[in-house]
């Protein structure tokens, strides 16, 4: 019973970090609107323009 449940319980555990692994490999294609120079982050300059 003990293993069983150690093997569920680190099965979680790797279920948890693949998916925490991938989300910033996703979030690689976010545009953000305004953003001219591509550094995801909008400047006073670019919301002058």
């Amino acid at each position: 019973m003990r293993k069983m449940l150690a093997c569920i319980l680190a099965m979680m555990l790797l279920a948890s970090c693949l998916s925490l692994s991938v989300m910033p490999a996703a979030a690689q294609g976010v545009v953000v609107p305004g953003d001219k120079d591509g550094d995801k982050l909008v400047s006073k300059e670019e919301l002058a323009v």
